[in-house]
């Protein structure tokens, strides 16, 4: 008897142990992938702006192009692409687009990781900012809508 409850402790010991990495893991792959797709939400949004840079009549172009896009991307990839949220992700590389350029050229990385505050060196060919709101792989694409509603810039970003 006291060997089977000996066991049980063992079982349960392990077992805590165990699903405790597992969840760790799932959190992890869950973090990762939103960020990846916080990421594609924005280059989705640079590529809307740079398409209606061209020259194109914005007001009209832009709404067919956004009807089309939302189709297209629903047939193909399910829920997530109305008008509205394409909307979102092309404000969401407007709010962001100086920071990422120099963030990319500064410490080499495509989006930097925040919107909080980091300190960048100054380097030859560009501004000097001690603070630039960056992109945090923390937050989810829910989060960052609702920060893209507040106005002022300098609120939005936490300064």
């Amino acid at each position: 008897m006291k060997k089977q409850l000996e066991n049980k402790k063992a079982v349960a010991s392990i077992y805590s142990r165990v699903r405790e990495i597992l969840e760790t893991a799932r959190c992890s792959a869950y973090r990762a992938v939103n960020f990846a797709m916080v990421q594609a939400y924005w280059h989705i949004g640079r590529v809307i702006v740079e398409d209606e840079q061209q020259g194109k009549a914005k007001a009209d172009y832009g709404e067919y192009l956004l009807k089309e896009l939302s189709l297209r991307l629903t047939k193909d990839f399910g829920k997530g692409f109305d008008p509205s949220n394409l909307r979102y992700m092309r404000l969401f590389y407007l709010s962001f687009e100086n920071v990422n350029s120099v963030c990319s050229q500064s410490v080499g990385v495509e989006i930097c990781d925040a919107v909080r505050h980091i300190s960048l060196p100054a380097q030859k060919g560009h501004a000097l900012r001690d603070e630039l709101p960056v992109i945090r792989p923390e937050l989810s694409w829910t989060h960052y809508r609702l920060l893209l509603k507040v106005e002022r810039p300098e609120v939005r970003n936490w300064s």
